[in-house]
């Protein structure tokens, strides 16, 4: 495991990571934005660099995504090696249920799941999810009529 910290600042050092990357030629890096716990999001320039310089396959964990102003759906079309990690936990308040969710290329998804357990969410996490999604299309939908 090769660590590239953040700066003085705790931001992300783009350069160091690519460097890093370069040097090593890691299978797998797993970058976090927002990051937890600084908060510190990776601008989508900076994963593209990053991404670029990577052989193998790069994991972006969204956690917090709804909570920042970036994120980089954008990137899949541009980059096979690209996973996204994502979660209903923090901005539904699910985390008792463990629900996630990953984006990726449809030629990525037949290799992962190769390897995914039989049966990875239980029946009322399952429920609890589609419930919090239909509230959640509600809502929007309710909010959307009300900004026209």
């Amino acid at each position: 495991m090769v660590e590239v910290p953040l700066t003085e600042s705790l931001e992300y050092d783009v350069g160091a990571f690519v460097d890093a990357v370069s040097e090593h030629a890691p299978h797998l890096v797993f970058l976090c934005s927002p990051n937890n716990p600084t908060g510190t999001v990776l601008l989508l320039e900076g994963i593209r660099r990053i991404l670029a310089s990577a052989p193998g396959l790069v994991v972006l964990d969204e956690a917090y995504w709804e909570f920042s102003g970036e994120n980089g759906r954008a990137l899949l079309d541009e980059h096979a090696n690209l996973l996204i990690f994502r979660t209903f936990s923090k901005a539904l308040g699910m985390a008792g249920f463990r629900v996630g969710y990953v984006l990726l290329q449809p030629t990525l998804r037949r290799q992962i799941v190769k390897v995914q357990q039989p049966y990875p969410l239980n029946r009322v996490s399952q429920e609890a999810v589609l419930a919090a999604l239909s509230l959640s299309t509600i809502w929007c939908s309710r909010a959307r009529r009300r900004l026209r």
